[in-house]
């Protein structure tokens, strides 16, 4: 079995197996990795490690009526990726790695219609 560079502590894991992303805090390094239910830790999964940039803006974006939220990544040959996730993985990288969400321009419109027909200016 191949040495495992890397000491791995699990910030957050869906309560849904299957669902969303694991997220680990390397302990050597403190960078903090995703991993998807293909292995144990993010070390073991198909991907190898995924490491989400200190800070990274993730975005929410609106597709065909769903919710999907946009992870910037750099895979384990120091290329730049993505990924999709779920809110909750989203939330744990905000707390852990200090990352900003932000909304794509159709979820902005319909954030601010829903702002201004709250206001009550309008007629329904």
């Amino acid at each position: 079995m191949k040495h495992d560079p890397y000491e791995w502590s699990l910030q957050y894991m869906p309560k849904r197996r299957g669902w969303g992303h694991k997220v680990y805090k390397d302990l050597v390094s403190g960078k903090v990795s995703i991993a998807d239910w293909s292995g144990g830790t993010p070390s073991t999964t198909e991907d190898g490690p995924l490491w989400v940039p200190f800070g990274a803006i993730c975005e929410a974006q609106c597709a065909n009526n769903r919710l999907h939220y946009h992870v910037p990544l750099i895979d384990r040959h120091g290329k730049i990726a993505a990924t999709f996730t779920e809110i909750g993985t989203i939330a744990a990288l905000v707390e852990c790695n200090d990352c900003k969400l932000t909304l794509d321009a159709e979820l902005k419109r319909a954030v601010g219609l829903a702002a201004y027909i709250a206001t009550g200016d309008v007629e329904r």
